[in-house]
C-alpha cells in the first residue's frame, strides 16, 4: 500500500508544539528516511540519513523554487534534508515526495538514493516553477531571447561590453530596448509568418526623441529539438563578459529584474530558435506609426496598435549601417 504522505503530515501538525517532530517512512526500510514539521516555522520537509563519511556532490545542495535542500550535520550522521518554503506549494511538494519515495524502493544504498534523488529533483525543479507562476510566459521567453540575440550581434562586432549592456533597457521598461546617447533601438522577436507587429505605446516609434531610432525584426521558428535556446544564449553572453566581474553583476541584475534568476536559467532549455530573418528598419518621418503628437487630446494615452510591415520595405536598412551608428 503507498504511503499517505498528506496524512503523515496531517498527523504530524496536530502532535507538533515547537519543535520538529518526524515519522520514519517503514517502505523504505533499506534507508533512514523521515518526513517531518517544524512547529515553530510551519514547514513541512523530508530528511534522508547520510553517512558522515558519504560524499556529496556540491550541485546536490541547491534551492529552486519554493524549496530549499541543505546538508544538515547531527552527532551520529548528516541529514540531507528537503524543506518546503512556500505554503502556497504544498499540494506539488506532496506529489514531490511521494515521487521520491516511489524512486528510492529499489535504491541499492545511500549513495544510489542520492542519485535517484537528484535526477527526480531536476525534473520537479521545473514543475515548481511553473505551479508558483515564476518562469516567464512564452512570449516573454521570445522577446527576451530577440534582445539577448541583439546583445550577441553588438558583442561580435567589437562593442564595448560595459556600453552594451549599459544600454540594455528591456528590464527597466523603458520604451526602447537599447538606448544609447543619441540613437535607440527597439527588438521585436515573432513567430509568425505574417511580418505583423505589436506597439505598446505612442512613445515607442516616436523617433523625435532620438538622431537615430530603429527597429530590429527578429523572425523565428520555435522548436524542440535545437540548441538555440534561451538557456544556451544567456550562457553565450555571459561567457562574453565573463572577462568584466562587474559588467557580468549588471547583466545578472537586469535578468532578475525581467524575472529571470540564476537558478532559474536551466529551466529556459525546452524551446530552440531559429533564426529565419533578420531586418532593421530606420523610423522617420513616414513610418506608419502612433505618437504624442499625432493624438488628438492628452486625455487619450497608453496606446496600442499593430503595423503591417509589408507597406515597410523602404524603411529597411543594411545591419553594418546600423552598428556603425550607434553610439
Amino acid at each position: 500500500m503507498k504511503t499517505d504522505i498528506r496524512k503523515i503530515w496531517d498527523d504530524l501538525i496536530m502532535k507538533s508544539n515547537t519543535d520538529l517532530v518526524e515519522e520514519r517512512l517503514a517502505d523504505l526500510l533499506d534507508l533512514r528516511c523521515f518526513v517531518g514539521y517544524i512547529g515553530i516555522t510551519g514547514k513541512r520537509l523530508f530528511r534522508l540519513a547520510l553517512d558522515p563519511a558519504l560524499s556529496i556532490e556540491p550541485n546536490y545542495i541547491k534551492q529552486f523554487k519554493g524549496v530549499d535542500i541543505q546538508m544538515i550535520p547531527s552527532t551520529s550522521c548528516n541529514y540531507f534534508t528537503i524543506i518546503l518554503l512556500d505554503s502556497d506549494l504544498t499540494d506539488v511538494f506532496v506529489l514531490f515526495i511521494e515521487d521520491l519515495i516511489d524512486s528510492l524502493t529499489n535504491a541499492a544504498n545511500e549513495l544510489d538514493a542520492l542519485n535517484k534523488i537528484s535526477v527526480r529533483i531536476s525534473y520537479w525543479k521545473r514543475l515548481f516553477a511553473k505551479a508558483s507562476g515564476s518562469l516567464l510566459t512564452f512570449e516573454a521567453q521570445r522577446g527576451l531571447f530577440g534582445e539577448l540575440f541583439f546583445i550577441q550581434t553588438l558583442l561580435e562586432t567589437g562593442s564595448n561590453q560595459k556600453s552594451t549592456i549599459s544600454a540594455w533597457k528591456g528590464a527597466s521598461g523603458a520604451n526602447q530596448d537599447f538606448a544609447f546617447d543619441k540613437s535607440a533601438v527597439e527588438v521585436k522577436t515573432t513567430k509568425g509568418n505574417l511580418p505583423t507587429i505589436q506597439i505598446s505605446n505612442e512613445y515607442q516609434l516616436d523617433y523625435r526623441e532620438w538622431q537615430n531610432l530603429y527597429m530590429l525584426l527578429v523572425s523565428v521558428t520555435e522548436t524542440s529539438t535545437g540548441s538555440k535556446t534561451l538557456f544556451s544564449t544567456i550562457n553565450e553572453v555571459r561567457k562574453k563578459l565573463e572577462s568584466d566581474p562587474e559588467v557580468m553583476n549588471e547583466f545578472k541584475l537586469k535578468l532578475e529584474a525581467i524575472g529571470v534568476y540564476e537558478d532559474d536559467y536551466d529551466q529556459y532549455d525546452e524551446i530552440s530558435y531559429n533564426i529565419r530573418s533578420l531586418k532593421f528598419y530606420h523610423i522617420q518621418e513616414g513610418f506608419p506609426m502612433i505618437t504624442t503628437e499625432q493624438l488628438s487630446t492628452e486625455s487619450i494615452s497608453n496606446v496600442k496598435y499593430q503595423i503591417d510591415l509589408k507597406s515597410c520595405k523602404e524603411f529597411i536598412i543594411p545591419e553594418d549601417q546600423v552598428l556603425s551608428s550607434l553610439d
